[in-house]
């Protein structure tokens, strides 16, 4: 007798275990999945919003802050690919040669360093200003270090190698009247990057990632 409710304490104990761990996997579940939708909505929100600084603080963070853009872009990490457009795509402006070039093949012309293989930035956040530095590229800059931006009429000439002359990016028709921001992040007394986006349908993307020098 004493065997049997011995036994049938254990069991009971045993399915309250159970319950007990079902309940806390539905738990986090149900968690997990408040946590993706709350993700999604704040990801959402920042890509729609009306302040483009705040999307622009937004992007750095997951893509350039003490990271590396180009490794995120060969890797093709969804932290910048996310960013990308799914009819616009994606193109990255280089120049191999003599002239600055897109690129939207063989990762985006992107080479992994052989030596020092993947360095990440240190920056952890730049002001913020609503102009372009003045020099940068070819000349030493005496403005601030800083991320500076501005809205654009139409998107800078590449070279074309099949018309053999500079040609201007430019979205399809259909995005023709998409706002143009262009974005150039200055350190040092230099320009590290440049980024190009667009509005489209309220929602911003990155267009365009410029990394020609100026021998170009």
């Amino acid at each position: 007798m004493k065997k049997i409710k011995s036994s049938l304490i254990v069991m009971s104990l045993i399915c309250v275990f159970m319950a007990t761990t079902l309940t806390a996997q539905d738990t986090k579940k149900e968690g997990d999945k408040e946590v993706t939708k709350t993700s999604q909505t704040s990801n959402d929100k920042l890509r729609n919003q009306a302040d483009f600084p705040k999307f622009l603080k937004y992007f750095l963070e997951q893509t350039y802050y003490q990271n590396n853009f180009n490794k995120l872009l060969f890797e093709g990490d969804k932290a910048v690919t996310n960013f990308f457009h799914p009819v616009v795509g994606f193109a990255r402006a280089t120049n191999p040669g003599a002239f600055c070039v897109l690129e939207k093949d063989n990762n985006y012309g992107v080479m992994v360093p052989q030596e020092v293989g993947w360095e990440m930035n240190d920056i952890t956040g730049l002001k913020f200003y609503n102009k372009m530095p003045k020099k940068g590229s070819c000349e030493e800059s005496k403005d601030k270090n800083g991320v500076y931006y501005e809205k654009l009429k139409k998107f800078p000439q590449y070279w074309n190698h099949e018309k053999e002359k500079a040609v201007a990016f430019s979205l399809p028709a259909k995005y023709k009247s998409a706002q143009v921001m262009k974005v150039v992040i200055l350190v040092d007394k230099w320009i590290v990057k440049q980024f190009y986006f667009a509005k489209i349908d309220k929602k911003w993307y990155l267009i365009l990632s410029d990394d020609c020098d100026c021998s170009a």
